[in-house]
């Protein structure tokens, strides 16, 4: 491992080392499960359930899917993104995992990991059944890359050795696959994931993967591979007519000479699974079409080929709280889409861009993995969450009411205090989300009116398109009404209110495009009241309507009027904006202010978080004329104060905004000596990332944090 990512490791083992040992207050998820890209599954030999994601690393089950915990920096792994898994068939305690940053092994069944093989995205890996010390790995150069090499283990993993010399161009594996009886004969497919891919080809390798050759270029483009356990000359593929192109039209092939020629056995297309203990059942798994086409679902053949029936039905599935139509797809390349079990040749495991699936009847029903229902209509997820958190408001009238905003699962809004949840996504407003999911980029809560909020919902993040709407219905999924009369569509982010302002037309202020806008009728309309072309974030202070500030790249801004047009000027130290052009990047937010907290308990007081090298938490006793730098941190993103002990000081940090990145920055760290000294607090906390953090406003023992992956936090002090 290189010195760089072993000191950052060393770093964030550091900060998270106490999640080992304490057993008292612990930050516990609360999502309503799912949400971002699940990359792989399986299940070893005992039955341990292994899911990798894009966002979280890989989360771990050791009861059957009903909980999970998360395999993150703690236990060693210093990548966010798994991308590929394997199992020892004999060791059921050696689990592989592939990673955007090497290979990464655990011996104890996922209780540590330690990283064996550095650099490069590993798009597949593969175990040699009849020898588990062979133990192979396809290497990108970069997550979006076709050119790499195919690695070899021959310790079980502990140790690789590149061996591909003769690898053709524009080869991007899905999946390799060893011959169950040859372990120095394997296959590799290349075709399309989520970051790259064109061309879908089979190759194969009869010297441990030093040399390949292509095979099956009549069946056009291949899907996936299988060899029959029994006969090495036996293969099965799956292939479809046009790679790209609207028609998923293809065919399920066999070949009895070891690929020398295939023949045509079915109309069906996907991914591949024989059950090892009994080869002739071979299922076909549809990862692409819509539920409702009479070629969707799971065919299977019993006979080797000569029959085939429709075994699983996508109407009998359950999609969790999604609908199904958006449940099921294809994840990072049709192979991948579909993970098995080596404890049971019936259980198999769906996983796609939001959601995971698992089998236990060969493919007859799958069910949900990642919630469960509280109530009609309302779910609580079980720790499977993958998700990218972007705003989080607890309504001060009606504490018990919560509003969560993420990418892609968009609003989701709790009335149990985060026991349960429930989208409140307007398909009038989330565009080709139809309602399903969305972009929620920031929320405000009304402290005075139970009931009602505001927020963004929105299609698109790049170019983003996000609308201002307002409920007053608790975010009830059809209560929206549009708010945005005035201001521009786009990135629309910053929301806050005026506390003193007359409860029946409140004062708010947002910004839209970087520029701050103001609505003096409720939230019904609005007007640009400052051309500031970089702010992202505002607030108003607690006891002076008066006094407002804007903050982002461009720096601190204040008003001393109201945010009047014209009554605008700069504060701060020069620190507080981005070193040059500081575009706006939606894997890293903005660097400059990110966060500004008015003081709940003392007038004139402010707190900011500012994001960038030598930032950190400031403070101001004097409505923001002099700052005082109380803290430093290159990834600082937000402060609260605990209103009923001032002392008590909340700081968030994340080296992540979106996805990816070192496990470098500091998460959650508290103050309780009003930010003279600060301690981390990152207990049950799988990786150092915390961006959006409240105090609860009806207990404020009660902290609530998003965390970049792994969702929103909820814990008491």
């Amino acid at each position: 491992m290189p010195r760089s990512r072993t000191l950052a490791l060393a770093f964030a083992l550091g900060m998270l080392g106490a999640a080992r040992t304490t057993q008292a207050a612990l930050w516990t998820q609360t999502n309503p499960g799912g949400g971002g890209a699940f990359s792989c599954a399986g299940a070893g030999p005992s039955g341990i359930i292994v899911v990798g994601s894009d966002l979280s690393g890989a989360y771990r089950s050791l009861d059957g899917g009903q909980s999970w915990d998360v395999l993150g920096v703690w236990r060693g792994l210093g990548s966010t993104h798994v991308s590929a898994l394997a199992f020892d068939p004999a060791d059921p305690a050696v689990i592989h995992l592939g990673t955007d940053d090497g290979m990464f092994r655990s011996d104890d069944a996922g209780a540590s990991v330690a990283q064996v093989l550095s650099g490069g995205y590993v798009s597949a890996v593969a175990v040699a059944d009849a020898d588990p010390s062979i133990v192979y790995a396809m290497v990108q150069d970069r997550s979006d890359s076709e050119r790499g090499r195919v690695y070899r283990s021959t310790d079980r993993g502990r140790t690789w050795t590149p061996v591909s010399t003769r690898l053709p161009r524009r080869t991007r594996a899905t999946t390799l696959v060893v011959d169950p009886s040859m372990p120095s004969t394997l296959y590799l497919v290349s075709g399309r994931d989520w970051f790259a891919g064109r061309r879908a080809r089979l190759y194969r390798s009869t010297d441990g993967g030093s040399t390949w050759t292509r095979i099956a270029r009549r069946l056009r483009n291949v899907l996936d591979v299988a060899v029959d356990p029994r006969d090495s000359r036996i293969l099965w593929a799956t292939s479809v007519r046009h790679l790209p192109g609207p028609s998923w039209t293809g065919s399920v092939w066999k070949s009895v000479d070891g690929g020398a020629s295939w023949v045509a056995q079915a109309p069906y297309t996907g991914a591949l699974r024989l059950r090892p203990d009994a080869p002739d059942i071979v299922r076909v798994i549809d990862v692409d079409r819509q539920a409702w086409e009479p070629e969707s679902g799971v065919w299977e053949t019993t006979d080797g080929g000569v029959t085939w029936t429709r075994r699983g039905v996508p109407q009998n599935w359950d999609p969790g709280w999604q609908d199904l139509a958006w449940a099921f797809g294809r994840g990072h390349g049709v192979p991948k889409t579909i993970g098995v079990s080596r404890a049971d040749p019936d259980t198999l495991f769906w996983t796609d861009g939001q959601w995971a699936y698992r089998s236990t009847d060969g493919g007859r029903t799958f069910a949900n993995l990642f919630t469960d229902p509280v109530s009609p209509g309302w779910w609580r997820g079980r720790g499977l969450d993958n998700t990218n958190v972007l705003a989080l408001a607890v309504s001060a009238a009606a504490p018990s009411q919560v509003y969560a905003g993420y990418f892609d699962i968009g609003c989701q809004r709790s009335l149990d205090g985060g026991d349960s949840w429930q989208s409140c996504n307007h398909p009038d407003y989330t565009g080709g989300w139809q309602g399903f999911g969305g972009n929620t980029t920031t929320i405000v809560a009304d402290p005075a009116r139970p009931g009602v909020v505001w927020l963004t919902q929105g299609n698109r993040v790049d170019p983003p398109d996000m609308t201002l709407l307002r409920s007053t219905a608790a975010g009830e999924r059809s209560s929206w009404t549009f708010a945005n009369t005035g201001m521009p569509r786009g990135y629309v982010t910053g929301l806050s209110l005026d506390p003193s302002s007359p409860v029946a037309q409140r004062t708010l202020f947002v910004t839209s495009g970087g520029d701050v806008y103001r609505s003096s009728d409720d939230g019904t309309s609005w007007n640009r009241v400052f051309a500031c072309g970089g702010c992202r974030v505002t607030a108003v202070d607690t006891f002076d309507g008066d006094l407002v500030f804007a903050g982002g790249e461009s720096g601190l801004f204040r008003s001393t009027a109201g945010g009047q047009a014209g009554t605008w000027a700069r504060v701060g130290p020069p620190e507080f904006a981005a070193t040059g052009r500081s575009p706006l990047y939606w894997e890293e937010g903005w660097q400059g202010v990110s966060a500004i907290h008015p003081d709940p308990a003392r007038p004139g007081w402010v707190w900011v978080a500012v994001y960038g090298p030598g930032r950190g938490v400031y403070r101001s006793t004097d409505g923001g004329v002099g700052w005082l730098q109380l803290r430093s941190d290159d990834y600082q993103r937000a402060v609260a104060v605990d209103p009923q002990n001032p002392q008590r000081v909340y700081a968030t940090a994340s080296s992540v905004f979106t996805s990816g990145g070192s496990p470098t920055s500091s998460g959650v760290t508290r103050s309780v000596d009003g930010g003279a000294t600060w301690a981390p607090a990152n207990e049950g906390l799988a990786w150092p990332f915390a961006i959006p953090l409240v105090v609860d406003p009806g207990d404020s023992s009660l902290v609530w944090v998003g965390a970049p992956g792994t969702g929103f936090h909820r814990r008491r002090f």
